[in-house]
C-alpha cells in the first residue's frame, strides 16, 4: 500500500469511528429521554415530537434511532445503564458516597440561561410562556428570550410550539424577527422553599430558589423541562408606536407610514415564499428594532399553506384584523394575511383619539360602511371579502 492509499484508508477509519461514536451518543440520549418520558407518564407521541425537534436542530443525526424498529435497542441500552447503576449502589458502603446524587442535582442547577444571561424585565406574555429582555454576558448584546414550561401545556400545544421554533429557524430576512437558538433545561418542581413559586414567575433571580430543595424534605426531586427560545430583541411593537403617535401627532406622516407598510409587505411576501401563512398579523405582533426597521414576529399560530386540514379550526388570531374566511373557519390562503395588512394600513393612515374610536372605525371598514378615508384605493383591493380577488 502506497502512502496516498494509507492516508485515504486512515481518513476513512477516522470518519467511520466518528460516525459510530455519534450513533452511540444519539442512542444513549434518545434511550434516556424515552425512559424519562415513561417514568413521568408522558405519552409516546410527545416523546417522538421531542425527538423530531432534536433532529431538526441537529442535536441528533439519525432519525431511525427513535423509530419503533429500534425500540429493543433503546431498551437494551437502558437496561445496561440501570444494571451499572445498581452495581454501583451495592458497592456503596459510606454515606458520603451517596453525594453523586447531590452532584447530579448541582449539575442541573448549572443553567445555561443563568450562566450566559443577565435577565431584565418581562416584555411579553403569551399563552405558552413569557418573553424576557436578557443581556448576554459574553457578547453584551440584548436578546429576547422566551421561556415555556412544558408542564403547563398539553400535547397539541407542545407540537404547535415546536412548529413555531421550526418555522422561526427557517426564516432569515431583514423584516422578520431573527431566531438565534433554542435549548431545554430541567427545573425541580417537586419541592420549593417556604412558598410555591409560580411557573409564570421563573426569572433569573429566583431560578436557583426554585431548583433548591427543601432541606427538611428528602423526597427525590421531580424535574420538568423548560424550553428557552433566544430571539432578536426589538425595542417596541407597532402598537406602541401607533399609540404614541396618536397622542403626540395631529397629522399622519404619509411618507413614513408608507415606508412601514412596504416593509411589512416585503416581510410577508418572504413568509409566503416559504409556504407559510402567518394568521395573526396585527400591531402587537409587528415590531421595531433600534433602527426603526419593521420586524414581523410571533409565529405561534402560523401554518404551512399545504398542510391545512378540514378537521382543524382556523379561528385564531386577533379578530379585528383577521380575514372573513378565518373568522368563518374556512380554508385560508396567502391572501388571508393580505386582508390583515389592509386593516393595519388603514390604522397607520389614520389618527384615533381613543381605542373605542379605533375599534368602531375598523369595524365600519370591515363592514364596507366607510365612504371616504385615506388610502382607500389601495386598501379596498386588500380587504375584498373574496380572498381570490385580493391583491397588494
Amino acid at each position: 500500500m502506497n502512502r496516498l492509499e494509507l492516508e485515504v484508508d486512515t481518513s476513512e477509519q477516522s470518519s467511520n469511528k466518528q460516525f459510530c461514536n455519534q450513533k452511540i451518543k444519539d442512542t444513549i440520549l434518545i434511550s434516556l429521554l424515552e425512559y424519562f418520558f415513561k417514568q413521568n407518564g408522558y405519552n409516546e407521541n410527545l416523546f417522538k415530537s421531542m425527538c423530531k425537534y432534536l433532529y431538526t436542530i441537529n442535536i441528533i443525526n439519525d432519525k431511525e434511532i427513535y423509530s419503533d424498529k429500534k425500540r429493543n435497542i433503546r431498551k437494551s441500552y437502558i437496561n445496561n445503564i440501570i444494571n451499572i447503576t445498581e452495581k454501583h449502589n451495592k458497592i456503596t458502603t459510606n454515606d458520603n458516597d451517596l453525594e453523586p446524587s447531590n452532584a447530579f442535582i448541582k449539575s442541573l442547577e448549572q443553567s445555561r440561561y443563568n450562566i450566559d444571561f443577565i435577565e431584565g424585565k418581562c416584555i411579553g406574555d403569551g399563552n405558552f410562556g413569557k418573553v424576557y429582555k436578557a443581556i448576554n454576558k459574553y457578547d453584551n448584546i440584548t436578546y429576547a428570550v422566551k421561556k415555556v414550561p412544558f408542564k403547563k401545556i398539553n400535547n397539541k400545544s407542545y407540537i404547535k410550539l415546536l412548529k413555531e421554533v421550526q418555522i422561526l429557524a427557517k426564516l432569515q430576512h431583514n423584516n422578520i424577527v431573527r431566531y438565534y437558538t433554542s435549548w431545554i433545561e430541567f427545573i425541580d418542581t417537586n419541592n420549593f422553599i417556604e412558598k410555591s413559586i409560580s411557573y409564570d414567575n421563573i426569572t433569573n433571580s429566583n431560578y436557583h430558589e426554585i431548583i433548591k430543595r427543601n432541606k427538611n424534605n428528602n423526597d427525590i426531586p421531580t424535574y420538568y423541562p423548560i424550553l428557552f427560545i433566544q430571539m432578536e430583541y426589538c425595542n417596541m411593537t407597532l402598537r406602541d408606536y401607533i399609540n404614541k403617535r396618536n397622542i403626540n401627532c395631529k397629522m399622519v406622516n404619509n411618507e413614513l407610514e408608507n415606508k412601514y407598510i412596504n416593509e411589512i409587505i416585503t416581510g410577508v411576501k418572504y413568509i409566503h415564499s416559504k409556504g407559510i401563512i402567518h394568521r395573526d398579523l396585527n400591531p402587537n405582533n409587528i415590531f421595531f428594532d433600534k433602527d426603526m426597521t419593521i420586524k414581523i414576529g410571533d409565529f405561534g399560530i402560523a401554518i404551512k399553506e399545504n398542510e391545512q386540514n378540514d378537521n382543524v379550526s382556523y379561528i385564531y388570531g386577533s379578530q379585528l384584523y383577521a380575514s372573513p374566511e378565518q373568522l368563518n373557519n374556512k380554508k385560508l390562503t396567502y391572501t388571508s394575511d393580505i386582508y390583515s395588512i389592509g386593516i393595519i394600513y388603514f390604522e397607520l393612515l389614520h389618527i384615533f383619539n381613543t381605542s373605542m374610536e379605533r375599534i368602531d372605525m375598523i369595524t365600519q371598514l370591515r363592514n364596507n360602511k366607510l365612504d371616504n378615508y385615506n388610502g382607500k384605493k389601495q386598501i379596498e383591493k386588500m380587504i375584498i371579502k373574496n380572498p381570490y380577488k385580493r391583491n397588494l
